[in-house]
């Protein structure tokens, strides 16, 4: 795997970026390497987090999220999420920081089980959007995501293209 990394110290009281580099990346397969070190940053709040992504042809094929706290120390924001649908894809953006996003499904017989989610309890932070395919055994129904701290929730209908 090639391309570049990109490392963000995100200040959750804030909602914004702090500080960024990026440089270029390539790992085997098979293998592991320290690609880069955090020394750049300097000192920094307990209250960010650490979000790494790499990206390689425009595309983003893996991405993480470090905590410098205990999560119970953290301020998580009510974090209010969007949702979009294109084809069998449901694509999630928020306005703040939101931590363990969970997807949910209910079908128009109200069943909840039956649905697959190809990624779920995934954090998502507001300059990055995730697009998650819809599968399972159900054409149609309402669509939820909430974050784990967060009250709000945001719902969207979906019909099947397939």
């Amino acid at each position: 795997m090639a391309g570049t990394l990109a490392v963000r110290l995100f200040r959750i009281s804030e909602n914004r970026v702090i500080d960024s580099f990026s440089c270029p990346a390539a790992v085997l397969s098979g293998e592991s390497s320290v690609l880069t070190s955090l020394y750049r940053f300097g000192y920094f709040r307990r209250d960010c987090v650490l979000h790494a992504a790499l990206y390689r042809d425009r595309e983003m094929p893996a991405s993480a999220v470090g905590y410098v706290d205990m999560e119970r120390h953290l301020p998580f924001p009510q974090a209010r999420l969007s949702l979009a649908v294109e084809e069998d894809e449901l694509i999630v953006s928020t306005d703040s920081f939101a931590r363990c996003v969970e997807l949910s499904g209910l079908s128009g017989s109200g069943d909840r089980f039956g649905w697959h989610f190809e990624d779920n309890y995934f954090d998502l932070l507001p300059f990055e959007t995730r697009r998650v395919h819809i599968g399972g055994k159900h054409k149609s129904g309402q669509i939820c995501a909430k974050a784990h701290y967060s009250q709000n929730q945001a719902e969207i209908h979906w019909r099947s293209t397939v």
